[in-house]
């Protein structure tokens, strides 16, 4: 028997009121959450996601209060940002189902729970279960590492909770889950890329500093913000370093950048007095779309290119081409929305050279500079083709070394 129309608005009222719970609480969770969408659903007995939207069963909501509905969101949530839906592989997708559970709970309870103790936050009246196998919290290990564990002892009657329910099949060992997780693994549940999500907790993060609360952003996040943008210092110093020897930028050394005062690179600090100074344009850059280049891969360079634009504050603009044995015509791009607006065309062989004829018959002027970004598998034509433009290849993956050029390799 399906909804009523006045049931299906009571059980969103419900939903809507966590939302705005999260939302008034919780602005690092907020602005995540807002990426996805919401679905009632008879047939799922406590809740489930597939990567983009959030289903909840309403029989289960009758059992939850306001508290618990808010913990119950932030857990899909959770199994999203962590990308919890394609980390399956071949394990037992019974035993890593609750790895990735104890660490989501784990890193919610941090931060989540009113009574201010994980052990006193109770979800259906069951403690959600956050301890790993060892006896440690489950935010102190990644999913795979507790799945490991309970690979080698699943029988343990350890996890803070919920776990001496009946056994059921797969050898779970007396494990029950707080919801749903039959949707995982079901193909490309997600359309929004591993790098798209790291973009979204980067965004997320900074979202909650403006808004005060930084300090509820868990450890667990704060570690993979750190690792995040420990790539991306990486390539916005490699790229800074090209662009100054090519003069475009004029800056001051004096001032340490506080952001990244705890890595093993020391960058300038960009401030609104400077920023006259800081703009890179007429750089163009080519994205390799030939047949070696996967659609994901080459989503993978734009998101570098987009997380550069906005590493240097919209101030870095140009055009954006993709070629294979031909030049897709160049898009210009003065911001990171401009940017996103571009879609990636190709899919033949390899052939550098057209980059160069086409800048030669279409640029009425030289560009600043020629920024390529490809796994390198073509033979390199010679410098002379350039004609003394300056160029920066970016390799990924592979180990190639382009003859001439200044060279970057993104693994």
């Amino acid at each position: 028997m399906g909804l009523s129309d006045t049931e299906i608005r009571r059980y969103s009222l419900r939903l809507l009121r966590a939302k705005n719970t999260i939302s008034a609480k919780y602005a690092f969770f907020s602005y995540l959450i807002s990426r996805l969408g919401f679905a009632l659903d008879e047939e799922c007995e406590t809740a489930c996601t597939d990567g983009e939207t959030l289903f909840f069963g309403p029989s289960f909501l009758e059992k939850l209060d306001d508290d618990e509905t808010v913990f119950l969101m932030l857990h899909e949530l959770m199994h999203c940002v962590l990308r919890h839906t394609r980390r399956t592989g071949s394990r037992n997708a019974f035993l890593f189902n609750v790895a990735a559970d104890i660490v989501s709970n784990s890193i919610l309870l941090e931060t989540f729970a009113p009574a201010g103790s994980g052990a006193d936050f109770t979800v259906a009246g069951e403690t959600p279960m956050h301890i790993a196998p060892d006896g440690s919290e489950g935010r102190e290990h990644t999913t795979e590492e507790v799945y490991q564990m309970l690979l080698k002892d699943p029988e343990m009657k350890n996890g803070g909770g919920n776990l001496l329910s009946p056994s059921g099949e797969d050898g779970d060992g007396g494990y029950t889950l707080l919801d749903d997780h039959s949707l995982w693994g079901k193909g490309e549940n997600s359309k929004a890329s591993d790098d798209e999500w790291s973009r979204r907790i980067i965004e997320a993060a900074a979202h909650a500093k403006t808004c005060g609360q930084d300090g509820h952003i868990p450890t667990y996040i704060r570690q993979m913000i750190d690792r995040f943008n420990s790539r991306e210092v990486d390539w916005k110093t490699a790229l800074h370093n090209f662009c100054r020897r090519i003069d475009f930028f004029d800056y001051s050394w004096m001032r340490g950048d506080r952001r990244y005062t705890q890595q093993d690179l020391y960058l300038p600090d960009y401030t609104e007095t400077d920023s006259d100074e800081l703009e890179a344009s007429d750089l163009l850059f080519f994205v390799d779309t030939s047949g070696s280049m996967s659609d994901e891969e080459v989503g993978m360079l734009m998101a570098e290119i987009r997380s550069a634009i906005s590493i240097f504050n919209n101030r870095l603009k140009g055009k954006l081409g993709f070629f294979d044995t031909q030049v897709i015509e160049p898009v210009e791009f003065d911001d990171e929305q401009s940017f996103k607006m571009i879609e990636a065309k190709g899919g033949g062989g390899t052939d550098f050279k057209c980059i160069f004829r086409y800048i030669e018959k279409n640029e009425k002027k030289p560009p600043a500079a020629i920024i390529i970004m490809t796994d390198g598998f073509a033979p390199f034509p010679d410098e002379k083709i350039a004609k003394g433009v300056p160029v920066l290849w970016i390799i990924y993956k592979t180990k190639v070394k382009p003859p001439w050029g200044e060279v970057i390799t993104i693994k």
